[in-house]
């Protein structure tokens, strides 16, 4: 097995950053702009909103044959037909004259979620040494967080300027184009760590669920991202309706929130190295279900902004080291690893959205922070009965 030190150029991080930036953007657009979306159609709101869950559903389903995928295609071109789905569907989206036409056009940026969630780890362990790892693993993250503090302004004022279709062309389209540049010019061609060579495609599937320590590091991460859908779905609308706050107060705490969880994974990419991706994995997640907990169980807005902020900060900090701790549980098979890893983080994001609609449905916002929270609480478990730091190089 080849070392995974490999020499990179300067653009392969900003690449990683702006897989996540880029597939990112279709998500904030279509719900910001649902109102219009669903308006030029002549179709409801909720009908509108169901091309995001077909989306999620097709990249958490797709995510699993990326497992196959990952062990016969060399990972760069993978990222590269990711990034070419995602600019198809950019550029059909607004051309689109129904909505059955844009609901299809949409639904391929599951399909380029599934290759560049998955495989833009899998680059991070082929590429860099384990020192570098928790850093690259942050910028990614970070990519992700900051669409929501410069696409959401962007996508605003382009709409105002000349509605969705516009917001399409002017942001979405652009964006797409950079990544894809970048991809050419940062992603290495050679592959890095050369993963194992299996007698046949399920080889990596086998290694991989055979793992007592991998399987639970996928169940635990999707335990935490089950837990931080209290603050990142239902927040906004727990402190308009719980708080009688406004608009505008919502969204700067959206826009705050998300700053903190930038900072959160830039200060986890430098600690990891220092305490292990296990101990800042366990911690933080404990830490993060608690402040989750009480920020839907205090009566005071001000404290129960301060504990949402202090919830994605945490829950920053166990995304970075827990993605570097999954990553390294099976060098092997990196690909089939992170793909699996994917399709288990959707589930978790559609049962913490589903748990807290019931929830909220039959009790209170206080009960969905309670149910969520302890999804957190039982993550920080998890990592710490269960999983199992590989030292990787």
């Amino acid at each position: 097995m080849q070392t995974a030190e490999k020499k990179v150029n300067r653009f392969f991080v900003p690449s990683l950053f702006f897989s996540q930036f880029s597939v990112m953007s279709p998500s904030i657009l279509s719900g910001l702009l649902l109102i219009e979306i669903a308006s030029t159609f002549n179709t409801t709101i909720g009908v509108a909103a169901q091309v995001r869950t077909a989306s999620s559903t097709i990249s958490m389903i797709f995510a699993v044959f990326m497992g196959v995928l990952s062990v016969k295609v060399k990972h760069r071109t993978l990222m590269l037909v990711g990034a070419s789905l995602l600019l198809v569907s950019s550029i059909l989206c607004p051309l689109s004259p129904s909505f059955i036409v844009f609901a299809l056009a949409y639904s391929l940026v599951g399909f380029s979620n599934a290759f560049l969630g998955p495989i833009g780890l899998s680059l991070v362990g082929e590429h860099l040494s384990s020192e570098k790892r928790g850093s690259a693993i942050s910028w990614i993250l970070t990519g992700a967080a900051l669409t929501f503090v410069i696409g959401a302004p962007a996508i605003s004022r382009l709409s105002n300027l000349g509605g969705w279709r516009f917001a399409y062309f002017g942001y979405a389209i652009p964006i797409v184009l950079i990544t894809l540049i970048i991809f050419i010019i940062g992603i290495p061609k050679q592959q890095g760590l050369i993963e194992s060579s299996p007698k046949n495609i399920f080889s990596g599937f086998k290694a991989v669920l055979g793992n007592v320590s991998a399987v639970s590091c996928m169940v635990a991460n999707a335990l935490i991202v089950a837990s931080y859908q209290a603050i990142l779905y239902y927040g906004s609308s727990f402190f308009r309706q719980s708080f009688e706050a406004s608009k505008d107060l919502a969204s700067l705490i959206i826009v705050g929130g998300a700053l903190i969880f930038v900072f959160g994974t830039q200060f986890a990419g430098r600690i990891v190295n220092i305490f292990g991706t296990k101990k800042v994995s366990v911690y933080p997640a404990l830490i993060g279900g608690i402040m989750i907990i009480s920020c839907m169980n205090i009566n005071n807005v001000w404290a129960s902004i301060i504990f949402r902020f202090l919830g994605s900060f945490f829950v920053a900090l166990t995304y970075v080291a827990s993605r570097g701790l999954t990553l390294d549980q099976v060098p092997g098979f990196r690909g089939t690893m992170m793909s699996l890893n994917s399709a288990i983080q959707s589930l978790g994001s559609v049962l913490g959205t589903g748990i807290g609609g019931i929830l909220l449905l039959n009790y209170s916002y206080p009960m969905v922070g309670i149910v969520l929270g302890l999804f957190g609480v039982v993550s920080g478990i998890t990592y710490l009965l269960f999983t199992r730091e590989q030292k990787v190089q």
